[in-house]
């Protein structure tokens, strides 16, 4: 049997720190039939000769590099957001192809590619692969255990929590389509995250969502990560920092905006849920919290989701 066709999408920014460590993570997957496409945001350092040299070095695997636009978005988490949004949409002419997401600084197993490819073998339909990860510093030392997701994939999770690690996720040919028809209107509503807004697009058409518990990569953690791993008391405060001065908030209006767009695409019950909570938030902290509780919406831990329920009651949503 031959290798299904990969494309790996690539989001750069000034990552010439790192970048040939995860370029030759690419270059020793087990799986052969992958190619590179890059969006560079910009960069100013020498991100862009690395990944000519890599190219140089490994004829046929980088497809093509394309500087994105800065436009009005402050570099940031947005910027990165629209930068894989604007590869995904321009992933069109490669319909059979299973489109993988990349960052610039991670490590990548050799079988990640593989492990997806056999888990989203027999899904004719949406089907998105995610996996686990293993969280390191700068010199892949472990910090603390993988990554796991207790409560599993659901829209009533994903509508108040991205749980889905974009570096992991791998999307087939139906999902990739899907994705594809709704990324105009989440880059025009600025949504904070690829992969949160990848996460709740398939929960709510009923695609299927493949969690592997096995790590497929080493998430390194260093002082240049958009987001790192939420562990620890530092990230619980960082985490209420966010909530007290609206930014999360304004994460949940911009998800909103680009998923009631799409609405059509949802499931109907997805459709009523998405629509009853965007109506809760509107009518003030006291419907929110209601709201939460009644349509069932949850963060992974029970910690979590009494955190999100008082957060509503604050009228921090």
């Amino acid at each position: 049997m031959t290798d299904p066709e990969f494309l790996v999408l690539m989001a750069t920014c000034n990552g010439a720190a790192r970048i040939d460590r995860q370029l030759a993570s690419l270059s020793r997957q087990t799986v052969s039939s992958w190619a590179l496409r890059v969006g560079d945001d910009q960069s100013s350092d020498n991100t862009i000769n690395r990944i000519t040299a890599f190219a140089k070095d490994n004829p046929g695997r980088v497809e093509s590099v394309v500087a994105m636009p800065g436009g009005d978005l402050p570099h940031g988490i947005g910027r990165a957001a629209r930068n894989f949004l604007t590869l995904l949409v321009q992933s069109h002419d490669r319909p059979d192809a299973l489109i993988a997401f990349c960052d610039q600084d991670d490590h990548w197993y050799p079988d990640k590619l593989a492990r997806a490819a056999a888990a989203l073998t027999g899904h004719d339909g949406p089907a998105v692969y995610a996996s686990s990860f293993r969280p390191t510093d700068d010199r892949l030392r472990p910090l603390g255990r993988p990554a796991v997701f207790p409560a599993g994939p659901s829209f009533a999770n994903a509508l108040v929590q991205g749980v889905l690690c974009g570096n992991t996720i791998v999307a087939n040919p139906a999902a990739a389509d899907l994705l594809r028809r709704t990324a105009t209107a989440a880059i025009k509503a600025g949504v904070p995250s690829h992969d949160w807004w990848i996460y709740q697009v398939l929960a709510g058409t009923g695609a299927a969502i493949i969690v592997d518990p096995t790590p497929t990569l080493d998430y390194v953690q260093h002082g240049g990560n958009l987001i790192g791993v939420h562990r620890g008391l530092a990230s619980r405060l960082a985490r209420t920092r966010l909530l007290q001065n609206g930014t999360y908030r304004g994460w949940l209006d911009a998800n909103e905006r680009a998923l009631l767009a799409v609405a059509e695409v949802l499931t109907p019950a997805a459709r009523e849920t998405a629509l009853a909570f965007a109506k809760a938030r509107q009518d003030g902290p006291r419907r929110t919290s209601d709201a939460i509780r009644a349509l069932g919406l949850h963060r992974q831990t029970r910690a979590g989701t009494m955190a999100l329920w008082l957060a509503a009651r604050r009228g921090w949503l």
